[in-house]
Formats: C-alpha cells, structure tokens, sequence
C-alpha cells in the first residue's frame, strides 16, 4: 500500500527501527532494488520503520513525500521478507494511479525477492473475473477480491512490459504521474511494446482475457 505524505537522498537512507533483523531486510532490499533499477531512488535520510496500524487491512504502507520514501508502517512486528521488499520499492515508482504504481512496484519486488532467493508474488494463473480495467483501478479495501484480481492482472501486465523494456526503463528517475503521461512516453518504443499498451484500450472482458495469456 502507498500513502502520500520532507530532505532528499539518492544513496541508501538509514533505516531506524526496534528490529534490527528488519533494518538488515530493509538494507538488503534496497540493494537489490538499486540492482533491478541500475539507479538509486530518492528518499529522506533517515527512513523510519514503526509498528502500527494499516488503512483498509493492509500489510504494510509505504509513506512517500515529495522528498520520495518517508516512513515504513507495518501491520506486523515480523513481517516477511517480502512485504518489506514491496514498501521499499515503493521507493522507485513514487506517486500516481494505482494501477501504475502498484503493478511497477509488484515486478521491482518481485526482482528484488528472486536475487535474495526469496519466494515471489503467488499467481495461480487462474482467469481474473475480478478484476477493474487497469486504467481505472484505485486501490481501496471495499472489494478484497477485486483489489487481489486488479493488483495481479497489473503485476502480469507489468511483468510482460519490463520484459518488452531495456533494464530499469520502467523505474524511471522521474515517475510518470499519469496513465496519459506514461503512454505517450512508451508509444513507438517496440512493436511488443504497442501491443501491450493496445491491450489497456480494450473492454474489460477482452482485457480479462489478455491477461491470461500473459500468465
């Protein structure tokens, strides 16, 4: 989850917290999302990581500022390796739609977990009735399987343009803060490319199909 909150670091910013099994994953993370990217994100110089309470039964929330990462709230005190690997590469997609943010964050995550030989987003590859049109999702608990559908067909769709894309080309140093901003920019990269952006055009039942062949 993203919550939208200031100076700015691109290096690693010190992470703080009670657990220090949790700052060493944080530190690694960031590592390996420097790696996945060839950049560093921007951040606070200290990034505090607290217990506490999550909007709308969230894991975990990253709060992002103007200044980039700000705080790590987690619902749990021993969260696993890979909710931390999501708020952190919540460092790299910054602000803007959810479908966007969410779906960029999952694929950096996921990268993230496979070079610490972790366990990646679970896909079961089933046909996601579910889910919302991509461009139009907004991230909100009211329908928990609606959010699990979108937020999977936005990974899927996500994964297939980072493999379309040169490394780091989807991590971009200034985030797109816009669906429109974000098309215009790829337009014309690849043929591949075209086609994937073509697949947002379409009604939801033929996105819905899309996405299966994208397992």
């Amino acid at each position: 989850m993203l919550v939208l909150l200031t100076t700015t670091a691109l290096a690693m910013p010190r992470f703080d917290g009670t657990s220090r099994s949790t700052i060493l994953l944080a530190e690694a993370a960031w590592g390996y999302a420097s790696d996945c990217t060839d950049r560093e994100a921007p951040s606070t110089e200290v990034v505090p990581i607290v217990r506490g309470p999550v909007n709308g039964g969230f894991a975990a929330e990253a709060q992002i500022g103007p200044d980039g990462l700000q705080q790590i709230t987690l619902g749990q005190a021993d969260a696993p390796p890979v909710v931390i690997f999501h708020e952190v590469a919540h460092a790299w997609t910054g602000r803007g739609p959810s479908g966007l943010v969410e779906g960029r964050t999952a694929v950096l995550a996921d990268c993230m977990a496979r070079a610490a030989g972790a366990a990646v987003s679970f896909d079961d590859g089933r046909t996601l009735h579910h889910m919302a049109p991509l461009v139009d999702w907004t991230n909100e608990p009211r329908d928990r399987l609606r959010r699990h559908d979108t937020y999977t067909a936005a990974r899927r769709w996500f994964a297939a343009l980072d493999d379309a894309l040169d490394k780091g080309e989807l991590f971009p140093r200034s985030s797109w803060p816009s669906w429109e901003a974000f098309r215009e920019d790829l337009a014309g990269r690849s043929a591949q490319v075209d086609e994937l952006l073509e697949i947002l055009d379409l009604p939801l039942v033929l996105q819905v199909q899309a996405m299966d062949e994208l397992v």
